[in-house]
Parts: C-alpha cells; sequence; structure tokens
C-alpha cells in the first residue's frame, strides 16, 4: 500500500507525464519523398478553425513535421502546397497515451503530364528554330557557289 501511495504503482508509470501536445505526421508525394513545407489547416473536433501554418519543422531526416495544438484531442487537417493535390481532412485523435504515433499523409502532383508535356513542345519548338536557321544558312552558302 505504501509503495502504491509514493507512486511505485507501474499503471501510475506507464502514461506520460508531461506529454506535449505535438501532432507529428509525415507528409511525402506518392514516391515517398518528404514534401518541404506544407501548409496545414486545423480545425478541432466540432470542425472550428484553430489554426493555420506552413510547417516547416523537420526530425533529422526532414520527414516529420510537428504541429503545435493547445489541448489533447481530436482535430482534422488539410493539407496543401502548391503544386500538389490538396488532401482534406485527415482525422488524428491526440491522447495522453498515443505520443509516439505518426500519421503518415501522401500528395498528388497536380499536372505533372501537362508541365512534361509544355517541355517537350518547347524543346521541339526550339529544334524547328535551329533547323530553320541551319537552313538558311545551307542556302546562303549553297546559292553563293552556284
Amino acid at each position: 500500500m505504501l509503495g502504491f501511495l509514493l507512486g511505485f504503482c507501474p499503471l501510475t508509470r506507464a502514461l506520460p507525464q508531461n506529454a506535449e501536445p505535438i501532432i507529428k505526421i509525415g507528409v511525402f508525394d506518392l514516391e515517398g519523398n518528404p514534401i518541404d513545407k506544407p501548409k496545414v489547416i486545423v480545425y478541432d473536433s466540432l470542425h472550428q478553425f484553430v489554426k493555420e501554418e506552413v510547417v516547416n519543422k523537420t526530425d533529422f531526416k526532414g520527414q516529420i513535421k510537428k504541429i503545435e495544438i493547445q489541448n489533447f484531442g481530436t482535430y482534422y487537417l488539410q493539407f496543401s502546397k502548391e503544386g500538389y493535390e490538396p488532401i482534406e481532412e485527415v482525422r488524428v485523435t491526440w491522447k495522453n497515451d498515443m505520443v509516439n504515433r505518426s500519421p503518415i499523409v501522401k500528395m498528388k502532383l497536380l499536372n505533372a503530364s501537362k508541365s512534361l508535356s509544355w517541355m517537350w513542345w518547347g524543346i521541339g519548338a526550339v529544334m524547328l528554330l535551329m533547323a530553320l536557321q541551319g537552313y538558311k544558312i545551307f542556302r546562303k552558302k549553297c546559292c553563293k557557289n552556284t
């Protein structure tokens, strides 16, 4: 009984005493590369706005983003980044006993095929201009010799 009163009970020691309310979440593209500095909007369990921020705190690999919140509870997160399809409503329940959970979010690149096709059109246009210039030079040399 004395051990229980002094705090030596295994049940009281198993729970974290000073857990900081931070949501750790990995934000990656579809290939598994970390997305740097995504914007996140945080809503509480009643879908009321809590905060909006560009997340720039990472671990040593640059993969885990930390979102500081005021209280433990259920939150809804929306992620966005220019050039990526936004992620709507990732639900995270944050309790004292879930300190080490890290959800993973995958964001899809927008218009990847369109930007690639524009690149090929640009390369084709440059090649065509070079060919026309070469043809002009060839005609000038060819016409001088005759």
